[in-house]
C-alpha cells in the first residue's frame, strides 16, 4: 500500500490560481523523498496540500485513506514545518510531548513511559539536558531540532518535512537528517522533504522528485540513477550544473565558464 498517493492533484491559495497543479505521485513505505526545486517552484505548497492546510483538489491518500478529520489526520501525518508556530513560554520536554496530543484522550496526562520515550528523543536529536528549558530561549536551529523530537513522538506512518535543515549549522543539518534516516528507515516510515540543499539532499534521500514552475519535471530513484541522467535532469531546475561521483556520494557542481567567456 502506498503511503503517500496524488492523481491529478492541485493546491494553492484562495483567491489565485493553483500554484502546484496536476501533481501524480506515489510514495511506498520507506522511502525518503526529497523534493527539489528553486524557489517559487511550489515545494511548500504541495507540502501544506498534502497535509490539508491550504485548499487542494484532485486525489489524495495517505496511508491508504483520504485525510478526514484533524485529530484522524495527526495520526497519520506529522509535519515540520518552516518556522514553529509556538509563541508562548514552554518547557521543551512539552514540546515534545505535545506530539501525543492526538492519541491521548481530552484531560489525560502522558505516563511516565511516554515522559521517558519524549527524553529519549530529546537525546536523540543532541537536545537532552535542556528538557526544562523555555523554548523560545533556543535558537532556531535548536527549535527544529526540538520540533523534529515532537513530530517523532506523533509516531505517525507519514512524516513531511519543510525545509527543516534551513536554521541548522552544519553539524546539526547532518545530525537531523542522519535521525530522520535512521528512525524512519528504521521503521519503514515514509519521508517526503523539501530542501534546497541538493548536495544534503543526494546524500540523505533515496529519491528525488524535481518540481518546477508548479509542476514535476523529474522523478529520480538515486540507487539507479547515474551521473548523465542525474546531471540532464537537475539541469532543467539548475542550469549549468553537473553531478559528480566523490567520497561515495553525488555531488552536484556549477560548470565552470569557459575559457572565451572569461
Amino acid at each position: 500500500m502506498a503511503m503517500i498517493e496524488l492523481r491529478q492533484f492541485s493546491a494553492g491559495y484562495p483567491g489565485r490560481d493553483w500554484t502546484v497543479r496536476n501533481v501524480d505521485l506515489t510514495i511506498q513505505p520507506g522511502e525518503t523523498v526529497g523534493l527539489i526545486g528553486p524557489n517559487g517552484s511550489g515545494k511548500t505548497t504541495l507540502i501544506r496540500g498534502i497535509c490539508s492546510r491550504i485548499p487542494s483538489s484532485g486525489i489524495c491518500r495517505l496511508a491508504g485513506e483520504t485525510p478526514g478529520s484533524a485529530k484522524a489526520l495527526a495520526q497519520t501525518v506529522s509535519m515540520i514545518p518552516q518556522r514553529t508556530s509556538i509563541l508562548f513560554s514552554i518547557p521543551v520536554l512539552d514540546v515534545v510531548l505535545m506530539g501525543l496530543n492526538s492519541r491521548l484522550p481530552l484531560l489525560a496526562q502522558p505516563s511516565a513511559a511516554q515522559r521517558q520515550a519524549a527524553r529519549d528523543l530529546l537525546r536523540q536529536v543532541g537536545m537532552d539536558g535542556r528538557e526544562e528549558q523555555d523554548f523560545l530561549t533556543l535558537s532556531e536551529g535548536q527549535k527544529q531540532l526540538v520540533i523534529l523530537a515532537r513530530a517523532l513522538m506523533q509516531d505517525t506512518p507519514v512524516l513531511l518535512l519543510d525545509e527543516p535543515d534551513s536554521a541548522l549549522d552544519y553539524n546539526n543539518k547532518h545530525l537531523l537528517l542522519d535521525t530522520v534516516r535512521s528512525l524512519c528507515g528504521n521503521r519503514e516510515r515514509t519521508v517526503l522533504l523539501t530542501m534546497h540543499d541538493v548536495n544534503l539532499a543526494m546524500q540523505y534521500c533515496t529519491r528525488l522528485v524535481l518540481l518546477k514552475d508548479g509542476e514535476l519535471c523529474g522523478d529520480l530513484r538515486l540507487a539507479e540513477a547515474d551521473a548523465e541522467s542525474l546531471s540532464s535532469a537537475l539541469r532543467q531546475i539548475y542550469p549549468g550544473t553537473h553531478v559528480i561521483r566523490a567520497g561515495g556520494h553525488w555531488i552536484m557542481l556549477k560548470e565552470e565558464p569557459s575559457c572565451a567567456n572569461r
